[in-house]
């Protein structure tokens, strides 16, 4: 009997686990995303920064810089638009 109760006990457990994850997955799916916007670039340093504002400066990652170091190569600069 004891043992029985114990199984009953796991399997309300593990469902109540199942459920919390569905559920989660389900409220993750039906977020709002609708408010992102695709936002504006702006120079570096600008006066006022607002939301959606974003600045983009193209450079080469600190781990190619170095591996261009390590093989006696100059990092390449990246080609703006």
């Amino acid at each position: 009997m004891v043992q029985r109760d114990v199984r009953h006990a796991a399997l309300v457990a593990l469902l109540i686990g199942l459920g919390t994850v569905v559920a989660s997955l389900l409220l993750a799916s039906f977020s709002d995303a609708s408010g992102f916007t695709n936002g504006r670039e702006v120079a570096p340093f600008p006066r006022e920064f607002r939301t959606g504002d974003y600045i983009n400066i193209l450079t080469t990652s600190p781990a190619q810089q170095s591996a261009s170091r390590v093989a006696g190569r100059r990092p390449r600069q990246s080609q703006g638009t």
